[in-house]
Parts: C-alpha cells; structure tokens; sequence
C-alpha cells in the first residue's frame, strides 16, 4: 500500500489536477487498489475527489492552497517530452511552479493557448502556425522534439487504402508528403482526435493503415503491425515546437527560452534517467516511454526556412520563410 500511496502522491505533486483513471494507467496499479488509496488520502484531507461522469478528479489539497509564480504549460499526449522533467526542476530552482496540462492532439492544446488557460504550449508545428495565422497571440520559442511519426499497417496496402491520422498535426504533415511524392494512395482519410482512437481503428479494421505517433507506433508493432515507413525516411523534418502567449511578461519568455535548451541538454546526456518520472505526467508506462526513446531527437536550434521545406514537401505552402520569422521570438 505504502508504494501505491507513494506513487499516486508524487503524480499528484506533479500534476495540477489528474482523472482517476490516469493514474490507474500511470502507476500500472489496479483500479480497486488506486481507489482504496485515494480514499484513504480523501480520509486524511490530502485530496478532494469529483465526480465527473463515470470518471473523479483528483487534486491534491497544497495545489489547490499553492500561489506564486506559475507557468501552465500544455502538451500533446506522447513519449517526446521527458525533457518537462529537468525544465520543471530547473524553473523550481528560480521560484516557478511549472504545471502541466495534457491534452489527446495539438488542436486542444493550442485552444487552450488561444483562450489563455495555458501560458505555454508544446504542439506540431503545423498546428502552431495555423493557430498564429488566425491571430493567436503567440511567439516561438524553440524546437521541442523530430521524429516519433510512423505509418503502420496489418498487411500489404490496397491501391484504395483507408488511413487514419489527426487533423493539422505532424501525422497529417507526413501523410500529404507520401501522397505528394506518390509513397502512397488512399481513397479516403479519416481523423481522429486522439491517439486511443487510432489504435482502436487499427485493432478493430476499421481502416488499412495509421499514422501515429510514440509510444502508440511501438505498442502497434508489439502486437504484429508492420511498421512500413518512418517521417525521417522522407526528409528532416521538427515535429513540435515549445510556443507562449505573447503578452506573457518578457521575463517569463526570456526564462522558458534559456531553459528549454538548458533541460533538452540534460535529458539528452541521460535520457532514460527521465523516462519513469515523465511517465506519470503523460499517463504511461516507463517501459513505453524507454522503448520510445531511439524514435525521436532533440534539436536545440530551430531554421523557419526547414520548417517551409517541410510544408512544401507535403504540398503545403506559405509565402516565404519571413511568415514563420515573425512568430519566432
């Protein structure tokens, strides 16, 4: 019990407010076992539980009492990002409490960034400059991960083969690339809005093929799933790039600048030092994110003009490289 109390307590530290059932997926704990614990936690007034539909929130009484200097920053569910582990650290050491705000695709992270319920946001570039076209107050700060995009399928793919990808993300990116460049023919793309969704399409037959991301890709291929193709195959390529809210005070956006490069470096020295602690803030398994972690790397810098190379190859394309400058902080 004392493990299981251990555990959930430390996610909850990490996390502003984490569902039920996230933690059952995290720690790997039996669902019976996590609500015993969280009762007995409920018990000792450590934590408030709300119900919500067939699911509780779960927050951790000091996070509800905390104030100070916050930065709420939301992601994309996946392995890509253990380096949140040594960001958060190094910003605790300079009185910043860095939280966390999870979301299934790019497209709820940058709606948060949009109506400010986050100050900062890790999603596909792609979906990054869609939302700065419409007005989005936003400035680049830097890359936050490449690679991680595979297409996978059961069997050899049909001529009129049904995919499955997310909308105005990386996998979209990928998929107009194979079919610009004549990789690949479909009949007909349908969109999901979470990677769960994609797996249970695959599972199901409901389509030929997927493009998914980590650790979604290696846990497809577990099961018997070929993977026939990986973006880095096609060309280099940023899968998503860390963004905030431009009226954020300078100092703040001056800070996250600096120590995004600072915590991509320290991941990148001991990458598996930082698998287990980013696994109970994405919800996953540590053996998923170790497993996960030869499909991605970390550049540090960030070219606008590869980013319009990019576009182009997936047969996209915006006027210059000057349109990407100006969100560049």
């Amino acid at each position: 019990m004392k493990k299981v109390k251990e555990k959930i307590l430390d996610l909850l530290k990490i996390s502003r407010e984490v569902y039920q059932s996230e933690l059952v997926r995290a720690t790997g704990f039996s669902k019976s076992r996590v609500s015993e614990v969280l009762s007995e936690l409920e018990k000792k007034n450590l934590i408030v539980r709300t119900n919500v539909g067939r699911n509780s929130k779960i927050v951790l009484k000091t996070n509800i009492a905390r104030r100070g200097k916050i930065i709420r920053l939301g992601f994309v569910r996946a392995a890509e990002y253990p380096f949140l582990v040594p960001l958060r650290n190094i910003l605790r050491e300079r009185s910043y409490q860095l939280e966390f705000v999870v979301r299934e695709n790019g497209i709820d992270v940058m709606m948060d960034l949009l109506f400010a319920r986050v100050d900062a946001a890790i999603a596909p570039a792609l979906t990054q400059f869609v939302f700065y076209s419409i007005g989005t107050p936003l400035k680049i700060i830097g890359p936050a991960g490449s690679g991680g995009s595979s297409l996978l399928t059961k069997k050899d793919l049909p001529s009129d083969a049904r995919i499955i990808s997310t909308k105005l993300s990386t996998m979209e990116l990928f998929l107009r690339s194979c079919l610009n460049l004549c990789l690949l023919h479909s009949r007909e793309t349908v969109y999901a809005r979470s990677p769960e969704e994609i797996v249970n399409s695959m599972l199901k037959r409901r389509v030929d093929a997927a493009f998914v991301w980590e650790p979604y890709a290696t846990y497809l291929e577990s099961l018997g799933y070929s993977r026939i193709a990986r973006y880095t195959d096609i060309g280099d390529h940023i899968c998503c790039i860390l963004s905030a809210r431009s009226d954020l005070p300078r100092r703040k956006l001056d800070m996250l600048k600096g120590r995004l490069v600072e915590s991509i470096e320290l991941f990148v020295r001991e990458p598996e030092r930082y698998a287990e602690p980013y696994s109970l803030i994405a919800g996953y398994p540590p053996k998923y994110i170790i497993n996960s972690l030869k499909e991605y790397s970390h550049p540090t810098d960030l070219d606008p003009s590869s980013i319009v190379r990019q576009f182009e190859r997936a047969g996209l394309s915006i006027p210059e490289p000057r349109t990407f400058k100006e969100a560049f902080d």
